[in-house]
């Protein structure tokens, strides 16, 4: 089933509203200047890693959920990107179905497309009762168009729009997750929509790509002002309204991204929000408090989220090795990281504070880092899924 729809969107599609504060182009020629651009666009955007991700996309039937709706938005610029919706129906006492109260949209990492993420989706789906909208940036799997950060930026908020076109979905509390490049993509469309977000789950990602690049490459440490693509997660973090509650989920061995990123992002988050506080303020246009996302373990929901994990943690394992380009040996620690029978998440301490009263998990900003994680496989790590569970147990 197909449904088309279109939205407007002149804050980033008519070019008002910046890529991000940081944002300088060079006085370069025009023709030198496209040349670069797309030059830079073709070595951060990996939509053809693996080769045949353009045309092999598997279905969520195919992962044993057969109740979903093949998805056409049709974005402000004119492009067609592609989604994946799944409803997590709740039977009512008179038999009838009702969509979740809770609708994640999963904003995937650069390389591969959706279908390599669907056992994911799948345990979140149902092991947390949430419906789930799996986006397609531009240019990646069946979407149409070639990425880059402004479109990307449209994509996002035309599949937030999306959502809440949705009658069914009206009163949906909405949860961004975004992985690597998509916690970058989750952590600018929450900074631009205080009042639509419930919480934000963001995973192995980075502070901003000229921070990033003289990683990738200590060549381009010279000319990281001459990027274009800028991505400033650091600076989009401290906007986000108090009220969003935030979960960063950290792997210590990510090969791809330093860990320190997420560190600095966690430090940023916090000490803006602090400074929120502590002020009396709030960020976003009639935002509520922080006090409005807290709960007690009194007043906290208690949703059942019982699934057997272990029946497609190793699907998970075989979709992370595929886009990985070191999959042949990624195989072997997958599986070696399986049969560890126990392996403990480690919990960054709030940061303290003498305010007279206690704002739990630090402003709202919860921390869990897997010591053994990898860019691509901290998700088959022991305890990932669990905290993400009591995360949205606490915070919805």
């Amino acid at each position: 089933m197909s449904r088309s729809v279109g939205h407007s969107l002149p804050s980033v599609a008519d070019g008002s509203l910046p890529l991000s504060p940081t944002t300088v182009q060079p006085k370069v020629p025009s023709k030198v200047w496209e040349q670069l651009k797309h030059y830079q666009e073709n070595l951060i955007y990996l939509p053809l890693t693996p080769s045949d991700s353009r045309t092999n996309i598997s279905t969520p039937d195919q992962h044993d959920m057969p109740h979903y709706e093949d998805i056409d938005i049709t974005t402000p610029d004119n492009v067609n990107i592609k989604g994946y919706y799944i409803q997590f129906n709740i039977i009512q006492l008179d038999g009838s179905a009702k969509a979740s109260p809770y609708t994640l949209l999963y904003c995937h990492g650069n390389a591969g497309n959706i279908g390599q993420r669907l056992p994911i989706a799948k345990i979140l789906h149902l092991g947390c009762k949430l419906n789930i909208f799996m986006l397609e940036y531009r240019g990646y799997g069946r979407s149409e168009g070639r990425p880059d950060e402004k479109g990307l930026k449209i994509d996002s908020q035309a599949a937030l729009d999306w959502i809440i076109s949705r009658p069914e979905l009206i009163d949906t509390k909405i949860v961004l997750f975004g992985q690597s490049m998509g916690g970058a993509v989750a952590i600018d469309l929450a900074s631009r929509n205080p009042e639509r977000i419930s919480a934000m789950i963001i995973e192995n990602s980075f502070l901003s790509l000229p921070k990033l690049m003289p990683h990738v490459s200590p060549l381009l440490r010279m000319a990281s002002f001459l990027l274009h693509q800028i991505w400033d997660s650091e600076a989009a973090i401290k906007r986000i309204s108090c009220g969003i509650p935030i979960l960063l989920l950290s792997g210590g061995k990510d090969e791809v991204i330093p860990q320190q990123h997420m560190v600095e992002l966690l430090k940023a988050v916090r000490s803006a929000r602090y400074k929120s506080i502590t002020s009396g303020l709030d960020f976003g246009a009639d935002s509520a408090p922080i006090d409005r996302r807290r709960s007690s373990s009194a007043d906290a929901p208690r949703r059942s989220t019982n699934i057997r994990i272990s029946q497609v943690q190793e699907t998970i394992a075989g979709s992370q090795a595929s886009i990985n380009s070191t999959s042949s040996n990624q195989k072997g620690l997958v599986g070696f990281l399986l049969k560890k029978s126990a392996k403990k998440t480690v919990v960054v301490e709030p940061i303290p504070m003498k305010l007279g009263r206690d704002i739990p998990h630090a402003y709202g900003v919860y921390w869990t880092e897997f010591p053994n994680g990898g860019h691509s496989n901290t998700c088959t790590e022991s305890g990932y899924f669990e905290a993400i569970r009591k995360f949205l147990k606490d915070s919805l």
